[in-house]
């Protein structure tokens, strides 16, 4: 309706047919009141005809939109900052400055408990999709939110505290604004569940992460970030826990078999995706597999062997996808190269191989590790052999770990820090009789 028939309504009886609308969400239950409003029901609840309604509001939907303005500028039930009243109250320095704050806090849950637009607020979020309604709610949350600054002025001013980065103060009265409509609705549903002293605590909780002094200058990432260590902390007290329990335990450790190695290998390697290669131990990675460190010890021979068989699992996992040519020495030219890209992406696990190869480290047990890449080079390499790629009379059982030792130090990261790449893969290969590989 025109703002100029508006003005000419009376203000007593507007409010008189609003507040009626208020009183329904008090006294209806919820499935009447979702059901939506109707004329009648209004003007029943206000003690006026229909009539009277239609000369202010030609619709039920202009009604709500005129009632949750209504919301923004309703006196509440009770005062609505006894947080920023009791917290203005309570002494600058003490040592029960935590409980004055959560019994502010409490008298603030009082309120939004009693007060019936509580319920309105959530009803209509019902119909947060309808663009106007979510504009209606915005304006609605913003006056109401502005209620709290005399709290965040005395927060920020007399203790000197600030809110972090990238968060500002008006982030942080709709999160405080959402999560008290939040636990008031879920203590109305389970008092039990969601008992009422849960607010304060929460509130407080929360203030003290998103605000800092004001001589602080870490913003909220530099705050969270102990959280990244989170993982390898948890796997440290958890593996000695375990070794206390192996020690204490009388009974042997179960071997473990082909299918439980790869079980392994591929836990590891989901695990090195969060926590470096480098900062793990056998004892953090029999955590989060399962099996005990005495076992992963006794399979793999040591932590270089477990890498020897994550390198092998996704080599071979790469194999499988690899699509071949047809012509032997080709496929077995890429197969080195998918090897190559392989090591130089893993750095750490390469250099734990190399160990392994330098015999600084001991070696899996045999047969144990099945996924190997050197059945498939070895097979390429005699396919190569059969079609006169490489020399008739080349030993290619011992070729072939020759030359996945060279593959290895040549893709490894150099202790000097630099990549020396000579080639000497490709001079091995000719050596050999390959012919040479094609130019790009």
């Amino acid at each position: 309706m025109p703002n100029s028939v508006r003005t000419e309504i009376k203000p007593e009886m507007q409010t008189r047919i609003l507040e009626a609308g208020v009183s329904l969400w008090i006294d209806e239950p919820p499935s009447v009141v979702f059901g939506g409003y109707t004329v009648a029901r209004v003007a029943k609840a206000a003690g006026v005809t229909r009539s009277t309604f239609y000369s202010y509001w030609p619709s039920t939907k202009d009604y709500l939109d005129d009632l949750i303005k209504h919301l923004a500028h309703r006196e509440p039930v009770t005062r609505p900052s006894p947080v920023s009243e009791a917290i203005t109250d309570m002494r600058l320095t003490g040592p029960d400055i935590v409980s004055g704050f959560l019994a502010a806090f409490d008298a603030q849950f009082d309120a939004v408990l009693a007060d019936p637009a509580l319920r309105i607020r959530l009803g209509f979020l019902s119909q947060m999709d309808d663009q106007e309604i979510a504009e209606q709610l915005r304006d609605y949350y913003k006056l109401v939110e502005q209620r709290s600054e005399r709290s965040h002025d005395f927060l920020r001013d007399s203790w000197g505290r600030k809110t972090r980065a990238p968060l500002d103060d008006e982030h942080l009265r709709a999160i405080y604004s959402t999560i008290t409509d939040a636990l008031a609705a879920r203590h109305r549903i389970d008092p039990e569940g969601m008992p009422r002293e849960i607010y304060g605590y929460v509130a407080l909780t929360l203030l003290l992460v998103v605000t800092a002094r004001v001589d602080d200058p870490r913003d909220l990432e530099a705050v969270l970030d102990p959280v990244n260590s989170w993982p390898s902390s948890g796997l440290a007290i958890k593996s000695a826990q375990m070794s206390a329990n192996e020690m204490l335990s009388a009974t042997p450790p179960r071997p473990l078999d082909p299918d439980m190695a790869r079980e392994v290998a591929v836990a590891t390697r989901r695990l090195i995706t969060r926590i470096g290669w480098s900062e793990l131990s056998l004892a953090e990675i029999a955590v989060v597999t399962g099996f005990p460190e005495r076992t992963l010890a006794q399979a793999f021979g040591s932590k270089s062997g477990l890498a020897m068989a994550i390198f092998e699992l996704n080599i071979s996992e790469r194999f499988e996808i690899l699509e071949r040519t047809g012509d032997p020495i080709t496929d077995f030219r890429a197969m080195l190269n998918l090897s190559a890209e392989e090591l130089r992406r893993s750095p750490a696990i390469a250099q734990s191989v190399v160990l392994l190869y330098a015999g600084a480290a001991s070696r899996v047990l045999p047969g144990l590790v099945q996924h190997s890449s050197y059945t498939t080079y070895l097979n390429c390499a005699l396919e190569a052999q059969a079609a006169g790629q490489l020399n008739a009379d080349l030993d290619v059982p011992s070729f072939i770990p020759t030359l996945l030792r060279l593959l290895l130090l040549e893709n490894c990261p150099s202790p000097t820090g630099r990549q020396d790449n000579a080639g000497a893969l490709e001079l091995l290969l000719r050596g050999a009789g390959a012919p040479a590989a094609p130019t790009a």
